[in-house]
């Protein structure tokens, strides 16, 4: 493992092009405790007998082992390959659909306020005391 974790870094650290976002650092932190966690689990499972010991061990070594050397081998002998950057255009895809949920949020608003009109609005009737008296119309000067 000692041996990978340099390439995973140097994998992660490039960011997808035109990016300026820290999810390498993100991503990296978050294998490096899931692969500590799984290790601590699979060491658990194999000392009760449950699990080959062979294969809850290097199962999880095997299978992160391909994925930082295909990131790595993405980063470096791609032409312009991204290790992550599928990622972060998945991320991009949920920002964009985020933002238009909230923009139908808001132009229900402002439809539903239109169809109430001026006169339905309840802060059309609230005169310039707040108390929500219309004084006729007529408000006094003083």
């Amino acid at each position: 493992m000692m041996l990978l974790l340099p390439l995973l870094g140097v994998a992660l650290a490039i960011p997808p092009k035109r990016s300026t976002s820290a999810l390498g650092v993100f991503l990296s932190i978050v294998i490096v405790v899931a692969y500590h966690k799984i290790n601590q689990w699979g060491s658990e499972t194999a000392e009760l007998g449950r699990l080959d010991p062979y294969l809850a061990l290097w199962g999880p070594f095997a299978v992160l082992a391909v994925a930082i050397m295909w990131m790595y081998y993405q980063v470096a002998y791609v032409p312009g390959g991204q290790a992550i950057g599928f990622l972060e255009k998945g991320v991009a895809k949920v920002k964009r659909s985020l933002k238009k949920l909230f923009r139908r949020g808001s132009m229900a608003r402002t439809l539903i306020e239109e169809a109430e009109g001026p006169g339905e609005h309840p802060d059309s009737r609230v005169d310039g005391n707040g108390d929500g008296a219309d004084g006729g119309g007529v408000h006094s000067a003083v």
